[in-house]
């Protein structure tokens, strides 16, 4: 629902059961309250390994990036 435009990129470490440990905010071109929002939605995702990999690694870290536009 907000009028701002703009770039987030967050750094997410997830364990071997998919679930987010850590989010960390790497770029922002938008307010802080706005981040706050993309962040716990981030926090509430969960990953499946895809593929045959049965033994994930204990941890996986990777970049979300969120490029935000208003209609």
């Amino acid at each position: 629902t907000s009028q701002e435009t703009g770039k987030i990129v967050f750094k997410i470490t997830i364990d071997d059961r998919g679930q987010v440990m850590r989010v960390q905010l790497v770029e922002s071109t938008v307010s802080a309250a706005l981040v706050r929002v993309y962040q716990k939605e981030v926090e509430r995702v969960s990953f499946k390994p895809l593929g045959s990999n049965s033994r994930p690694a204990p941890t996986s870290e990777g970049n979300i990036t969120f490029i935000i536009k208003t209609n």
